[in-house]
């Protein structure tokens, strides 16, 4: 299985950070989170995105869950980002570049070497 690089486990960070945002944002109301990757269904960002709503449905009694679409099935990179910025899509695991395009301040992830480490970016993070 290949081992995440900085930029993709940064990524991953963000959509982590976003999905916290969206269930705590809800309430009591059932939900199925729809996140799309443009990996294929056994690349380690769509198994982390399984891992997670199997984690969210298990914390939530199955009030929430997440529908993974990988394999670019939802669209390309950047046509899955309008998707979100529309609401169609909840969760998306893209390249954080291309959202620069869209929030220029997300240009500062993608700067190389902005973090020493997996444990400083964490903690940034």
């Amino acid at each position: 299985m290949p081992v995440l690089s900085r930029a993709e486990f940064s990524r991953t960070g963000v959509i982590v950070v976003a999905l916290l945002l969206a269930v705590c944002g809800t309430g009591a109301v059932a939900r199925e989170f729809r996140a799309a990757d443009t990996q294929t269904e056994d690349y380690p960002t769509v198994q982390a995105l399984r891992y997670m709503g199997a984690l969210i449905a298990e914390r939530t009694g199955g009030r929430h869950e997440i529908k993974v679409f990988h394999s670019r099935q939802l669209g390309e990179e950047k046509e899955t980002i309008e998707q979100t910025r529309a609401g169609a899509i909840d969760l998306n695991r893209t390249n954080v570049a291309l959202i620069g395009n869209f929030v220029p301040e997300m240009n500062l992830l993608a700067m190389p070497f902005l973090f020493r480490s997996i444990e400083h970016m964490q903690k940034v993070l």
